[in-house]
């Protein structure tokens, strides 16, 4: 859930089916420490075993990590 959209628990079920069904799972191989916080060295992570070229957030923590 997301408070800000205000999704009904129907609509977010719907959505979450439909990323799942395009979506590649990732398991990451090697573990980072270099995000300010350390709860988002998860997504720099899975970035990088899904050979990503772009992490798209407006995290601005995240947003000045530089790998």
């Amino acid at each position: 859930t997301y408070h800000k959209l205000a999704f009904s628990q129907k609509l977010q079920t719907e959505i979450l089916e439909l990323v799942l069904a395009y979506s590649d799972i990732y398991e990451p191989e090697e573990h980072l420490n270099i995000a300010s916080d350390p709860k988002d060295n998860k997504f720099i992570e899975c970035a990088i075993s899904a050979n990503a070229r772009f992490i798209i957030t407006g995290d601005k923590g995240l947003l000045s990590c530089q790998y």
